[in-house]
């Protein structure tokens, strides 16, 4: 199995991703609300729509299935 980079034409698809642990990285760079965090917890699915839809506007990028 390829990593997903590794697959022919990859970099016009796909833009870049984040894995963060910390609650202020998912606040200060996916702008993932802090009343979300304390409503839901870290590990939630509000939460990780959130850190989706954070990274998405901060790389530019779109969700063409949506």
């Amino acid at each position: 199995m390829l990593p997903l980079a590794g697959v022919a034409g990859a970099s016009d698809v796909f833009l870049g991703g984040v894995i963060s642990y910390s609650n202020r990285i998912k606040q200060e760079l996916m702008e993932v609300p802090a009343g979300t965090l304390a409503a839901y917890g870290a590990v939630s699915d509000p939460v990780a729509l959130a850190m989706a839809e954070g990274v998405r506007r901060r790389l530019g990028s779109d969700w063409p299935w949506r």
